[in-house]
């Protein structure tokens, strides 16, 4: 017997939506991609999200900052939150600026 499942029946056995997790444990990571899933996540306040977000990624040097960036964007596009993600980084002073 078994004590733990095989790859294929875990793979096949679990489903978890994202969109059904609260995503502030995400976002209180000191690891970016876990910041990045976090717009995945549920949130009463994405706007509040893409601006953490925002700031943990303006925070990064010039190559890690603009794969950062492109890898937010195509999340927010799995959420529809393209539009709010453009409108942040237009009102944020300078976004490509070093803090």
């Amino acid at each position: 017997m078994r004590s733990r499942p095989s790859t294929a029946s875990f793979a096949t056995g679990w489903r978890i939506d994202i969109r059904t997790l609260d995503g502030e444990r995400l976002l209180a990571s000191t690891v970016l991609e876990d910041n990045l899933l976090a717009l995945l996540c549920h949130s009463d306040q994405p706007q509040v999200v893409v601006q953490r977000l925002l700031q943990r990624i303006r925070a990064l040097p010039s190559p890690a900052r603009d794969d950062a960036a492109m890898a937010l964007l195509i999340l927010a596009d799995l959420r529809r939150l393209r539009a709010l993600v453009l409108s942040e980084v237009s009102t944020s002073n300078g976004f490509y600026a070093r803090p």
